[in-house]
């Protein structure tokens, strides 16, 4: 996490980020992703 975070900040994405907001954000991603799947098991968008 803290390389992201060093990543992001070297990109110029932000002045500062902590490696615990990345983790944080990654964790919220993963989540909506996964609840995406489970609510459209056939893989197609409707």
């Amino acid at each position: 996490m803290r390389l992201l975070a060093d990543k992001a900040v070297e990109l110029g994405y932000f002045e500062d980020i902590s490696h615990e907001t990345v983790r944080r954000t990654l964790k919220k991603r993963n989540q909506t992703l996964a609840k995406e799947r489970m609510g459209n098991s056939s893989g197609t968008k409707q």
